[in-house]
């Protein structure tokens, strides 16, 4: 029986972070990813199921975004959860999105954080090991 690989990467920004966890078998696609953002004391977390052409072509939007230092780059679930990183020609990168919990309460977290574009081409490299 293969063993689970739980992988786990981070974008720290001025007054806020994500975390991306990844839970999969052996070499195959992950079958869960957990997005925790916090932002000014605020804690949220969106799950997406499996590894689908989304969050690849997230990956591939980013890296070309990065590369021209400005433009945003968009993660969107099918349950309304969404994640943007925007850049601009100054080295500015926004971090912004929300999480929505589709229970009783329904409730909504907005959140946005600033940091620097030095931080996201570690961040690529990371996101790509999570695509075989």
């Amino acid at each position: 029986m293969a063993s689970e690989d739980v992988r786990e990467l981070s974008l720290k920004g001025s007054n806020g972070s994500l975390t991306f966890r990844t839970t999969g078998v052996g070499d195959s696609l992950p079958n869960f990813i957990d997005i925790e953002v916090e932002a000014q004391g605020f804690r949220g977390n969106a799950y997406l199921e499996g590894l689908d052409t989304q969050f690849v072509g997230f990956v591939r939007e980013l890296e070309e975004r990065f590369a021209q230092h400005r433009g945003f780059a968009i993660l969107e679930s099918l349950n309304g959860n969404e994640m943007r990183i925007d850049f601009d020609k100054l080295g500015h990168v926004e971090v912004s999105g929300r999480i929505r919990n589709v229970g009783e309460d329904a409730t909504c977290l907005q959140f946005s954080f600033g940091t620097d574009q030095t931080y996201i081409g570690p961040l690529i490299i990371q996101l790509r090991e999570f695509i075989p």
